[in-house]
């Protein structure tokens, strides 16, 4: 099976690329986080991104054409990459099977916005031979709300980029201390901070975009940390007594990253009870879940987790799952299940032909 991963915000020595190369001894990688273009704060930053991001999938495409031998499959990680992917097999006139890892589906208030992202990701998505999604619900979900029938839908539970360190600690006793939020995906930090309002814990945001946090009245309790990555973050967690995310969206994907760096670490997550969440924990066994829009529950529920021995029996069954089905090991094993999957589906021998008058 031989994938070519393009994956312009990784590096080379991720653990996940090792992971990969190790139990994919065929697979190439193409990783340019050293480019800077890894993070962005603001639109402008990411309209700025988007040209980048199709230009190195274009010349990631046409590299590997040229140093050979063809690869089986393509896998990219954004719509944008995909774009680059397609205008390249356009001129090259080599068409490559497409997958794209890590779909997630974000509708707008709009519902102008949401109809035109609606039909650009329906063209978008028939162009493609597979994508994978981080839960079931969304495999089902999706190609439903996209109509198509001949690109393959599959699905695979999140896992962790890291390494786990093996003297991790977890802080889960004494309070009340500090509880943590992270990410900009599908949260709903106004919610949460009306929650945490009088509260006697403090809680810190952790999130690098300012469409979440518009409009945001946060109260005295309540710090927001823009640049807080790689290591400030993992130690952000870890001193954490808890994490909180609270989220707006049921049928989005979004929140499962925090939420394995806080099992990871040991941590009691209080997370939105959403149709995806759902897959990743179960209640008061590795994580507490919550109704959506209800500050009352919301509160109660810090209540409740304030507790020392509740937060030290859940993180460290929290820790064990995540272990066992989510890090690095079960996390590419689940991924490779997808790849026979997406190859069987494919047919063998039927993975690399000639584009009919690509370029006319």
């Amino acid at each position: 099976m031989k994938i070519h991963f393009i994956f312009p915000s990784a590096q080379y020595d991720w653990p996940l690329v090792n992971f990969l190369r190790e139990t994919l001894p065929d697979a190439t990688f193409d990783c340019g986080a050293a480019s800077g273009f890894g993070r962005y704060h603001y639109g402008i930053q990411l309209l700025a991104k988007i040209p980048w991001l199709a230009c190195y999938a274009f010349n990631s495409w046409m590299a590997r054409i040229k140093q050979g031998p063809l690869p089986d499959y393509i896998c990219v990680g954004t719509d944008i990459e995909v774009i680059g992917c397609l205008l390249a097999q356009f001129f090259s006139g080599i068409k490559i099977p497409i997958i794209f890892l890590g779909f997630i589906y974000t509708p707008r208030k709009s519902l102008l916005l949401t109809k035109i992202r609606w039909l650009y990701f329906r063209i978008l998505l028939a162009q493609i031979t597979a994508v994978i999604c981080y839960s079931k619900y969304e495999s089902d979900y999706l190609p439903k709300l996209f109509r198509l029938k001949k690109t393959l839908f599959v699905a695979t539970l999140f896992g962790g980029n890291f390494d786990v360190p093996k003297d991790w600690v977890a802080k889960n006793e004494g309070g009340p201390g500090y509880v943590v939020s992270a990410g900009r995906s599908g949260r709903d930090y106004h919610l949460l901070c009306d929650a945490v309002r009088g509260l006697p814990v403090e809680l810190h945001i952790i999130c690098d975009s300012s469409h979440p946090l518009q409009g945001l009245d946060c109260p005295a309790n309540v710090t927001i940390l823009r640049n807080c990555y790689g290591d400030k973050y993992v130690e952000e967690l870890a001193g954490a007594d808890m994490v909180l995310l609270i989220l707006n969206n049921d049928n989005l994907s979004s929140g499962q990253m925090v939420l394995l760096n806080a099992m990871a670490l040991g941590k009691l997550a209080i997370i939105t009870r959403t149709a995806t969440t759902m897959e990743y924990g179960e209640h008061l066994k590795t994580c507490y879940f919550v109704g959506p829009d209800s500050v009352e529950e919301i509160r109660s529920a810090i209540g409740i987790c304030s507790k020392p021995e509740i937060r030290e029996s859940i993180g460290a069954e929290a820790h064990r799952y995540f272990m066992e089905n989510h890090s690095l090991e079960p996390y590419v094993q689940s991924l490779v299940k997808a790849f026979e999957k997406i190859v069987q589906h494919n047919g063998h021998g039927q993975s690399i032909a000639k584009v009919d008058d690509a370029k006319h």
